[in-house]
């Protein structure tokens, strides 16, 4: 049983550390990333987030007009 420990430890052990040294190689030998390609990225992200966020309120304002009064107005959610 002592051995079978040992050997189950050990294995974790070998193959633990040559997955953390290949991944360690294979990011240094990545092409490092453009950081004009990076912003440009984020505020393609932000853009798409905000006119998401335009969306539903424009969409939620559409249906207070529509219902004629503000009690009347029914809770949308347009993305379900």
């Amino acid at each position: 049983m002592k051995l079978l420990k040992f050997g189950i430890r050990f294995w974790i052990t070998i193959t633990s550390v040559l997955s953390f040294l290949t991944g360690w190689i294979m990011l240094a030998h990545a092409p490092k990333p453009n950081q004009a390609r990076l912003i440009l990225f984020l505020v393609l992200i932000l853009m798409i987030i905000i006119s998401k966020t335009s969306l539903c309120s424009a969409y939620n304002q559409t249906l207070v007009l529509s219902s004629g009064h503000p009690s009347e107005q029914v809770d949308h959610d347009p993305l379900n």
